[in-house]
């Protein structure tokens, strides 16, 4: 005899609507709006961010444009909390972890959605659940080091100049670090043949007298589950993809 299985309890996120379908076309590359996240965030053990692209009444913006969700903290600081390209004329959903964020995701924030299409474009959704739990390692600050988009390539502006080693005061209370860096390659001049879209990179992490290397590389775009797109949408690609999330290096630094 077979007794049978109670439905499990299953909790519910408390979500927070930052976006719901705002216009993102030629005429509006910026939309901001100030979002009310919980004040208290004891007890989450997750936060997941959903983004959405659907069509405008006048259709889809016909090409990949890079995109950005920023978030304002009190004192005016702005930090990425997400990157995306759009896909080539078509809708499509995301969802990422992004509890890393937790310490900046309380009380009322400014955000902004940042892409610029030259056509169509979409309609943006934005949506935060914050799921109960316990985490292991519980975030409580985040550190801007660098922000902005250097150019590679040109002799008078070397990139040393952009990435300046920073100091960053350890409190006592810290237990560990994370070291996420999320960079896209764009633009065509000064290199040749598309070279900042299409040329891979090796970048590297000093930290104390330790070294990371990764390259800047995405060699898996022809498996993109929004596919077929239009354009070259197949091509590999310096660390994103035509209609895709781009992925942070991160980098743990408990050791140190």
């Amino acid at each position: 005899r077979h007794t049978p299985l109670r439905p499990l309890a299953v909790s519910q996120p408390n979500r927070v609507v930052a976006f719901d379908k705002v216009l993102n076309d030629a005429q509006h590359h910026r939309q901001t709006n100030t979002v009310a996240f919980p004040e208290n965030t004891n007890g989450v053990g997750r936060v997941v961010v959903t983004l959405r692209l659907d069509a405008t009444p006048k259709g889809i913006d016909p090409w990949d444009r890079l995109a950005n969700l920023y978030l304002y903290d009190d004192s005016g600081e702005r930090f990425e909390i997400l990157r995306w390209i759009t896909p080539y004329r078509k809708a499509w959903e995301w969802k990422a972890d992004v509890t890393d964020f937790l310490p900046l995701l309380k009380g009322k924030k400014k955000l902004e959605a940042s892409c610029g299409p030259y056509a169509e474009g979409w309609l943006v959704t934005v949506t935060f659940d914050f799921y109960p739990g316990r985490l292991e390692r519980v975030p409580y600050k985040v550190v801007n080091l660098w922000s902005g988009a250097p150019p590679i390539g040109l002799a008078d502006q070397p990139v040393e100049k952009f990435f300046v080693p920073r100091t960053v005061d350890v409190d006592r209370e810290c237990t560990g670090a994370r070291f996420r860096s999320v960079v896209t390659g764009h633009g065509m001049e000064p290199n040749t043949d598309n070279a900042g879209e299409f040329h891979p990179l090796w970048r590297k992490l000093h930290v104390n007298g330790q070294t990371w290397q990764n390259n800047l590389w995405k060699e898996d775009v022809y498996l993109n589950p929004c596919r077929p797109q239009c354009g070259t949408w197949k091509f590999d690609r310096a660390g994103w993809a035509p209609c895709d999330l781009v992925t942070p290096w991160a980098v743990d630094l408990e050791s140190l």
